[in-house]
């Protein structure tokens, strides 16, 4: 909803889309899994990645939204207007960020990258981020991510269910 929000809003512009999944360290006998396409013209191409995918797994509430960010701020962000949407159900790791019971990785990523040095080079490339809040598990961890970016213009915290309609 939110690519074709996108799409009908901004008629003949050059509109560009990535897509970066993520599941967790480790999860389910598994590697640590990104499910990612690079950025591309190729509407149909980005929505028919996304059909395939399926959420699964756990262990603990939180997941690698820090690793996803990361490989997500590597991509080729080549256009002027630059806009990354967050959507998840569960903060990243580390106790600072949650307020969750149970956090294998309670003092954060196991390879030392922190939240808020991704979220500082997102800010410092003009990148406008946008959060879509599900549930109150991520609030602690949206909040950090605000201060970071300390601007209201490029910065949004929105309710997932009040939210395609603000990408116009």
């Amino acid at each position: 909803n939110i690519i074709e929000e996108i799409t009908d809003n901004n008629p003949g512009s050059k509109i560009r889309i990535s897509f970066m999944g993520y599941r967790d360290f480790l999860e389910i006998n598994e590697a640590r899994k990104y499910y990612n396409k690079e950025f591309t013209e190729n509407i149909d191409e980005i929505n028919n990645f996304i059909s395939t995918l399926t959420c699964s797994g756990g262990g603990d509430v939180p997941e690698d939204i820090v690793g996803a960010l990361n490989l997500a701020f590597n991509m080729k962000w080549e256009s002027n207007a630059k806009y990354a949407i967050l959507v998840c159900d569960a903060p990243c790791h580390g106790r600072k960020y949650h307020n969750v019971t149970y956090d294998r990785f309670e003092h954060g990523d196991p390879n030392g990258i922190t939240l808020e040095d991704i979220m500082k080079k997102f800010y410092e490339i003009g990148i406008t981020f946008y959060c879509l809040e599900i549930d109150s598990s991520t609030e602690k961890m949206f909040r950090i991510m605000k201060e970071v970016y300390n601007d209201n213009e490029k910065f949004h915290i929105e309710k997932l269910w009040n939210s395609v309609n603000q990408f116009n």
